[in-house]
Parts: C-alpha cells; sequence; structure tokens
C-alpha cells in the first residue's frame, strides 16, 4: 500500500509479450524517457510551429541526467511525469476543437498520472492550468486553419476547466473507496508532512479530498515559518546537481535569462509548474530527501 498501483497495471501488457523478469520491467522505463522526449518535442513544436525548436527540446530532455538515473530502474517517478506531460499535451490538442474527447483523455491520463504516484497532485493542477492559457503558434496550412489556429474557444475551455478537475476527483474518490483507510495516499501523507496528516484519512469520498487539502495548506505555512534559510536552499541547489548536473545548469541558467529577456514563449508552462512542483518539495517534503 505504499504507492498507488497505475504503472504495475501499465507494465503488465509489456511483460506479457517479453516476460515478467526483473531485468525487462527495468528496461521497459527506457519507454517512459522516449515517450517523454516525444511529448516533449510536440508541445515545443505546438508552441511555435518549428520542428527544429521540438527536435531541441527531445534532445534536452534526453541530456537530464536525473532522467537516466530513474530510466534505469523500475520506479515510479519518471512515468508519472511523463503521464502529467501527456496529458498537458492532450489538453492543448483539444482544448479549443474536441472539448468532449479532450475531457475524457485528459481526466484519463491525469487520473494515470495520480494513481501511478501521489506527487503528481502538485504537478498536475498548475501544468493542466497553464496548458490550458498558454498561447500557441501552430504553423496554419491554408487561410482557413489560419483563422481556426487563432481562434480561442472560451466554452470548450470553460468545460474543461470545470468537468476535468470533477472526473478527476470522483477516480480518486472511487479508488480511495474501495483501498480503506489503510492506502498509498495516507502513507505518502505521512512521510511528507512526518505524520502531520495520519488519522485525517477516515472522511470517505470527495470530503476526504477537501479535507486534507485544507490540512495541507495549513501545515505548509506551518513548515515555511519553521524552515530556515539553508533548508530552504537545499532543493534549489540540489536541483543544479543533481537533475541538471553543474555543467548543464551553467548551459541552461544563461539560456533560461535569454528566453526571460526575449522570448517567454510558453511562460505559463514553464512558471505554474515550478511554482507547483517548489512549494510541494520546500514546504511538504522532508528537508534534505534527495
Amino acid at each position: 500500500a505504499a504507492f498507488p498501483p497505475m504503472l504495475h497495471l501499465l507494465a503488465l501488457p509489456l511483460g506479457a509479450l517479453l516476460g515478467h523478469s526483473a531485468e525487462v520491467a527495468s528496461a521497459a522505463s527506457l519507454l517512459w524517457l522516449v515517450l517523454l522526449a516525444g511529448v516533449t518535442a510536440w508541445i515545443a513544436q505546438r508552441l511555435c510551429g518549428d520542428e527544429a525548436v521540438g527536435a531541441a527540446a527531445a534532445v534536452g530532455v534526453f541530456l537530464l541526467p536525473a532522467l537516466h538515473g530513474f530510466a534505469l530502474r523500475y520506479y515510479y517517478d519518471l512515468p508519472m511525469v511523463t503521464l502529467c506531460w501527456l496529458a498537458a499535451a492532450a489538453l492543448l490538442a483539444g482544448r479549443d476543437r474536441s472539448p468532449v474527447r479532450c475531457t475524457l483523455l485528459v481526466s484519463g491520463l491525469s487520473l494515470a498520472a495520480l494513481l501511478t504516484k501521489w506527487a503528481a497532485l502538485a504537478l498536475l493542477p498548475p501544468l493542466l492550468l497553464a496548458a490550458l492559457l498558454v498561447r500557441s503558434r501552430p504553423r496554419p496550412l491554408s487561410g482557413q486553419a489560419r483563422a481556426e489556429g487563432l481562434l480561442l474557444n472560451w466554452r470548450s475551455r470553460l468545460l474543461l476547466m470545470l468537468v476535468v478537475p470533477l472526473l478527476v476527483v470522483l477516480g480518486l474518490s472511487g479508488f480511495l473507496a474501495m483501498s480503506g483507510t489503510e492506502n498509498s495516499l495516507s502513507s505518502m501523507s505521512s512521510t511528507a508532512f512526518s505524520g502531520s496528516l495520519q488519522g485525517r484519512t477516515e472522511v470517505p469520498g470527495v470530503g476526504r479530498l477537501v479535507e486534507l487539502s485544507g490540512d495541507l495548506l495549513s501545515l505548509a505555512g506551518q513548515r515555511w515559518e519553521e524552515l530556515s534559510f539553508d533548508h530552504r536552499l537545499f532543493y534549489p541547489l540540489r536541483a543544479v546537481v543533481s537533475v541538471l548536473s553543474p555543467l548543464l545548469a551553467l548551459c541552461a541558467l544563461p539560456l533560461l535569462l535569454l528566453w526571460l529577456l526575449w522570448s517567454r514563449l510558453g511562460f505559463l508552462l514553464v512558471v505554474l509548474p515550478v511554482i507547483g512542483w517548489g512549494g510541494f518539495v520546500v514546504l511538504a517534503m522532508p528537508v534534505l530527501d534527495d
């Protein structure tokens, strides 16, 4: 009950084809890395209409040392992140043209990400909000396509903003109701908040999630006041040496500055997930947790 079961359910079909050994399961994680690079490339191309930018984005994903480490073992983080960005890509693709199909697809991918690892609770909401609002410049093929590309269907986006969270909450409520009080969400909560949320997961269904959200906000505020300056800097510094590596950080940080000064294309897709994820690791996760 330490983790939700989606990763194992997704790995079963591959195991049926190639075998269920530990080596096959570990090698399957490389597919998540390839999928993450592909969906990142598609999003980048969608934002600016340039295939070269999409290729550069894919190469950037393949260069991240942290992803190399996760791709070589059977674990939850890489599939969770990939499913989150797949949901964002599905939202970008259908937010103005196919609201019903987009709603179902984004809800299903979001639920799969959450049921792969509960840390997606911090990443998905700001990421999907950014995907809903970010401006894109798809390359038009004709005058009609150009007009369609500039059309913003706000009714479709409002439908997505209201219905997707509702479907995801209903799906999570059903899963938690089947899981009982001893489940992976309470396990993660006790780890992230040092037991402060234990005993607060007995409220059934939607009420359980609402009450848990209130507890998270309250405890996050208390946590920020208690953290020392060194502890607040731990995760940003570890991002440089663990996620990017110092050499990549020396390249990435100047490029980030140039992007902030001259382009800012896809700004929401960068800033909102950083705020959501950064707030989670600083305010919720145990200090010094690599």
